[in-house]
């Protein structure tokens, strides 16, 4: 940690995960945001987002941390702050690890950060080829008008609260952000997000999020269709780079989303550390 070079491609991949957390939260109705607790700021160059009463604990992250200002003890107290007046109870930093300054133990010790869990920071450039991915599933955009339904899949999807489908649901109006479905008889089964956003130095970046396919429709290429049509509406919309994240494996783990993504061209860029705090 310290003295690394955050180079551009790490400023991109980090900058345009912010942008579609922050789509996907930011554009709940009024009414959704006074229950939820739902809040955003800008401290030390970051994308602080929270959301008072979640109970799934996932939705409260600060990104971009240390891309523009260095990390400081007073600008980590500044995040922490935000998130007591919103009255969260918890919150994760997702910091790239080359933004990590040299006493960042000791920031830790003081603020009372630990350790969560890994995620993996994925990209790949447009150019060459991926799998073929074949399945007995329709795949195809998901309509404005089908968002609360897609929302709510979403949330089954991952194992969380269907209440909090109605904060996401909107993000399906966003500018550059497209959600392709994968349906059974008409029945929404799957689901995968992508967002064109641009990001600093004027790069066109596809982001993918939100891969998921309800428990007893998987082992069926769902996600694999997912992925590659996804790939091409990126590359259809000028985007210039793809990221992706997912989850670390743990020993005798097996994740799915990783070597899928792995198979379609990605590459670990790093492996990012969540900083875990608890009020």
């Amino acid at each position: 940690m310290g003295g690394m070079t955050i180079d551009a491609l790490t400023v991109a991949a980090e900058r345009s995960e912010a942008a579609m957390m922050n789509a996907l939260e930011s554009r709940a109705e009024p009414e959704t945001a006074r229950r939820l607790g739902i809040d955003a700021a800008e401290i030390g160059g970051g994308v602080v987002l929270a959301v008072r009463d979640d109970p799934s604990e996932y939705w409260s992250k600060t990104y971009c941390l240390g891309l523009a200002t260095p990390i400081t003890d007073a600008i980590v107290g500044q995040v922490l702050d935000f998130y007591r007046d919103n009255g969260n109870k918890s919150a994760v930093l997702q910091i790239a690890p080359a933004a990590l300054p040299p006493d960042w133990a000791e920031i830790c010790g003081r603020h009372g950060l630990a350790e969560g869990t890994s995620w993996h920071k994925l990209v790949r450039d447009v150019d060459g080829e991926w799998p073929s991915a074949e399945t007995s599933l329709r795949i195809a955009p998901v309509g404005l008008a089908d968002r609360v339904s897609w929302a709510r899949t979403v949330m089954r999807g991952f194992g969380m609260p269907e209440e909090l489908a109605p904060m996401i649901s909107n993000v399906l109006a966003e500018e550059g952000v497209t959600s392709f479905g994968a349906y059974e008889d008409g029945e929404l089964v799957g689901s995968g997000t992508l967002a064109v956003v641009d990001v600093a130095g004027g790069r066109r970046v596809g982001q993918l999020a939100a891969g998921m396919t309800l428990s007893d429709h998987r082992g069926r290429g769902g996600q694999s269709a997912l992925i590659a049509t996804r790939l091409r509406a990126a590359i259809e919309a000028g985007a210039e780079l793809l990221v992706a994240e997912t989850g670390d494996e743990k020993p005798g783990e097996h994740n799915t989303s990783l070597h899928n993504l792995l198979r379609f061209g990605f590459r670990v860029l790093y492996k990012r550390q969540n900083w875990l705090w608890r009020a």
